[in-house]
């Protein structure tokens, strides 16, 4: 399955140590120390305990609805903006969290009947050890299904 790959202005200065991977049925995912990870729902939430920053990957069923479809509702519902289409098929688009961070989000279809919308929030606003951070999570999540 497709590893992760987030196309958004993050800061790689740093190289965050790892606390150790953690497994969320078929999600791994390698969490910076000082981060938490936990299920939350049908969500995976990887958390900093510094700030706002974290990264969600959820899973959900697509119905009779097309990815296209999916990611204009989401973004609409979560007031987002610059909704786009890349290369590969993936829809992104930005928003901002009850919090006011500024979020990203990220829709790719699971080709099994369900997709997969993974967000990463404070990327507007994190120090560049946390930019770092989040990049190094989203580019340590595997599906292992």
């Amino acid at each position: 399955m497709k590893k992760f790959l987030l196309t958004v202005i993050i800061f790689a200065m740093a190289v965050p140590s790892v606390a150790g991977v953690k497994h969320f049925g078929p999600l791994s995912v390698e969490v910076p120390k000082g981060w938490t990870a936990s299920q939350q729902g049908s969500a995976t939430v990887i958390k900093s305990l510094r700030s706002n920053a974290s990264v969600t990957v959820a899973v959900n069923p697509m119905g009779e609805a097309s990815l296209g479809e999916i990611a204009g509702r989401l973004c609409e519902q979560m007031n987002g903006h610059d909704l786009e289409r890349d290369s590969e098929g993936d829809y992104t688009f930005l928003f901002t969290n009850h919090a006011g961070a500024g979020c990203f989000a990220l829709l790719t279809d699971a080709e099994d009947g369900r997709y997969i919308l993974l967000s990463a929030s404070g990327v507007d606003s994190c120090s560049n050890n946390e930019c770092s951070e989040i990049e190094a999570v989203i580019d340590s999540l595997e599906w292992n299904e």
